[in-house]
C-alpha cells in the first residue's frame, strides 16, 4: 500500500504530497484524483529494498526419505524489514548454516552455504541435505547478524523394508493344538533400523525352525 498522507487540500492551486512512501520493492505509478477533476498518473517509480536483516525459507524442505537426499531441497534467502528479497548491505561472503532444530538426526550433506554478494547474492540453495532417522523434523537457517529462519515441519519417511524384528515374542509355553495365548508381532525395518510404518503389502511367513513335529 501507498504510505503517508494520501489526501491533501489544494493551497493556491497547488497540492504538495510530502511524505509518500511504499514498502514493497517493485515498480509503481501513482494516480491522483479529485472530485470533478481529470485524473493524472505519475511517471514510473522504482522502489528498491532496504538493507537485509533477516533470513526466510523461500523453498521449504520436504519429500524426504531415509537414505536419500530431500526430494525438495530448501532455499534460504535474505530479506529486508518489509519482507522484500534483499542483498543490500550483505558482505561479499557470509555463510548461512542449516541445522536440525526439531526431531532426531543427524542432518547430513553440505549444510553451510555462502549467501554473500560474491557467491549466492542473497540466496542459499541447498542441494544434498538428508536425514536417515524417520519422523517429523524442522530446520533452522542462521547467519551472523541476521534473524534466523525456522522451516515448516516435514516428515522423513522410511526407506523400503530390508529386515524383520520381533516386537512381541511368542509365549514361553503353549498347549498342543491350541492357538498361542499371545500373538507374536513383528516389525518391518529399513536398512537404517527405522520401523517401516507405510508398508501394508509385504507378506511374512512363519515356519517352525527348531523342535520336532
Amino acid at each position: 500500500l501507498l504510505q503517508g498522507t494520501t489526501n491533501r487540500t489544494a493551497v493556491a492551486g497547488l497540492v504538495n504530497f510530502t511524505n509518500l512512501s511504499h514498502t514493497v520493492a517493485t515498480n509503481i505509478t501513482i494516480v491522483f484524483t479529485g472530485a470533478g477533476l481529470t485524473n493524472v498518473t505519475s511517471s514510473a517509480i522504482t522502489v528498491s529494498p532496504v538493507a537485509a536483516t533477516t533470513l526466510v525459507f523461500a523453498t521449504q524442505p520436504g519429500n524426504a526419505a531415509a537414505g536419500s537426499i530431500f526430494g525438495t531441497q530448501p532455499v534460504v534467502r535474505s530479506q529486508d524489514a518489509f519482507g522484500n528479497p534483499s542483498a543490500v548491505g550483505l558482505p561479499a561472503s557470509l555463510n548461512v548454516t542449516a541445522s536440525l532444530s526439531s526431531g532426531t538426526g543427524p542432518l547430513q550433506g553440505t549444510a553451510s552455504l555462502d549467501i554473500g554478494t560474491g557467491a549466492g547474492n542473497g540466496t542459499a540453495a541447498f542441494t544434498n541435505l538428508r536425514i536417515d532417522a524417520v519422523g517429523s523434523k524442522q530446520l533452522t537457517a542462521s547467519a551472523g547478524g541476521f534473524s534466523s529462519a525456522v522451516s515448516s515441519a516435514f516428515m522423513v519417511n522410511p526407506s523400503p523394508a530390508t529386515s524383520l524384528a520381533i516386537q512381541t515374542q511368542p509365549p514361553a509355553s503353549a498347549t498342543a493344538g491350541t492357538a498361542f495365548a499371545t500373538a507374536t508381532v513383528l516389525r518391518l525395518l529399513d536398512v537404517f533400523g527405522n520401523w517401516v510404518t507405510n508398508d501394508s503389502s509385504t507378506i511374512v511367513t512363519a515356519t517352525r525352525n527348531a523342535g520336532t513335529a
